[in-house]
């Protein structure tokens, strides 16, 4: 099943399908609000973060990571063994499942489906 995003304010209407897997260095996160609604775009509750991951080995060299609940996060040292998302902090080397990318925006972005901290 495709996603169905709306407009500018990412809905999403079904539950993303892996596309793509991408390796980076996770640089800020950012807290979506979306309690404020059309104030910041957002209309969904699905996404909580916007994490930035930096590929600067690729054509571009930041990416967004839209993080929601069902967002798995795994750390590679523990065996893959799943650990919660306030693991994640800046600076680690990850490696992003992520579903089909959406390049309409200033940066490419991709819902995260599951997080693997590397070594």
């Amino acid at each position: 099943m495709p996603l169905i995003l709306s407009g500018g304010c990412r809905l999403l209407e079904a539950k993303p399908e892996e596309a793509a897997v991408l390796e980076g260095t996770l640089s800020q996160f950012i807290r979506v609000d979306s309690e404020h609604g059309s104030f910041n775009g957002v209309f969904s509750e699905e996404i909580i973060y916007d994490a930035y991951l930096r590929m600067p080995n690729l054509k571009y060299d930041e990416f967004v990571l839209w993080v929601t609940r069902d967002t798995e996060v795994y750390k590679q040292p523990d065996n893959f063994k799943r650990v919660p998302f306030n693991e994640l902090k800046g600076g680690e080397r990850v490696q992003a499942h992520v579903s089909e990318i959406d390049k309409r925006g200033y940066r490419p972005a991709a819902y995260a489906i599951k997080i693997t901290i590397l070594k």
